[in-house]
């Protein structure tokens, strides 16, 4: 039984495989952005300034979870005859990274390649927030206190935090970050039915969200 002997040469890999020399070509840059993961989470929080405090909290682990995937998956790439997995999990790794800054790897955004259903379930969340926050910011305006919805200060922009100049930014503005929030919950299966075997089975607009905890030092 002869034993599997890692493939440099380009012609003699089978449709569908990644050579180790190509791979190593697509992920030296992902290794370099990921040397300068606190600057991109700097980016990534000022880019979502406008997200409640515990949605960017959310948001943060959900990051942290994303770069551990990344690394998981790269360790993977890299053994020895896996030239058959590579495709796949250099698709994976760009579905974790693609959203962030910086990332080396630009494509469409993750938002375009949702399903008809996705994008549906997407746009009616979407429209009960922009109602919510509505809402919101109509009860501060009721008390006269419109004043104290302030954005975040920006140190990438060098731009002040100071009050929403109408209503429609207010909302506008949060509509915009939960977008993102959506489209994490849709692209990662965290919102959707599973079965009894823990297989994801559909999305609908009923369906309930699961997010995972991160655990601290993984």
């Amino acid at each position: 039984m002869s034993e599997k002997v890692e493939m440099k040469n380009e012609e003699e890999v089978a449709e569908g495989h990644m050579t180790l020399e190509k791979w190593n070509g697509w992920v030296n840059p992902v290794l370099a952005w990921r040397e300068t993961q606190e600057d991109v989470l700097t980016l990534f929080n000022e880019a979502n300034a406008d997200m409640d405090a515990e949605d960017l909290e959310e948001e943060v682990e959900q990051f942290e979870r994303d770069m551990l995937t990344i690394d998981s998956f790269i360790k993977r790439g890299n053994r020895d005859n896996r030239a058959d997995m590579r495709k796949s999990l250099k698709k994976k790794i760009q579905e974790a990274g693609s959203q962030y800054p910086s990332w080396p790897h630009k494509g469409r955004g993750r938002s375009s390649s949702l399903s008809p259903v996705e994008q549906e379930c997407q746009t009616q969340l979407l429209t009960v927030e922009g109602l919510a926050q509505e809402a919101y910011y109509n009860t501060y305006v009721e008390h006269n206190a419109q004043h104290l919805l302030v954005s975040r200060a920006s140190t990438a922009k060098k731009t002040n935090g100071t009050a929403y100049p109408s209503m429609e930014a207010w909302r506008d503005a949060k509509v915009s970050s939960k977008k993102q929030i959506v489209t994490n919950l849709i692209t990662k299966k965290l919102w959707g039915s599973y079965d009894e075997e823990g297989q994801f089975v559909e999305l609908s607009f009923e369906s309930p969200v699961v997010i995972p905890f991160t655990v601290k030092g993984e």
